[in-house]
């Protein structure tokens, strides 16, 4: 009986000694990943900054583009009404040129 006891004792400190290495092992890896999260959380929170100011950049270049067209098309059309030619069905020329008094 001594003997069985032993060899009981001797595994169950065998299998505490496992559990212990396994739970330090655990813990180690625990800590690991815990690093890792918070430096994806670090990066995440870094790069949505810089998505916001990008967002907030792309909207102020997209206003300054809308302005820049309206301000173009309101010339064309501005250049269109200045230089507006009409059909004239009169056989007569209304072009008028002056004549050069040197020759």
């Amino acid at each position: 009986a001594g003997r069985e006891t032993r060899t009981i004792k001797f595994k169950l400190q065998s299998t505490k000694q496992l559990l212990v290495k396994s739970i330090k092992s655990h813990n180690e890896q625990m800590k690991m990943l815990s690093k890792a999260v918070h430096q994806l959380l670090y990066n995440y929170r870094s790069q949505a900054s810089e998505i916001e100011e990008a967002k907030a950049l792309y909207r102020k270049e997209a206003h300054q583009r809308r302005l820049l067209f309206n301000e173009i098309q309101e010339l064309r059309g501005n250049i269109r009404v200045f230089c507006r030619c009409r059909y004239d069905n009169s056989d007569e020329c209304v072009l008028r040129f002056h004549e050069n008094e040197e020759e």
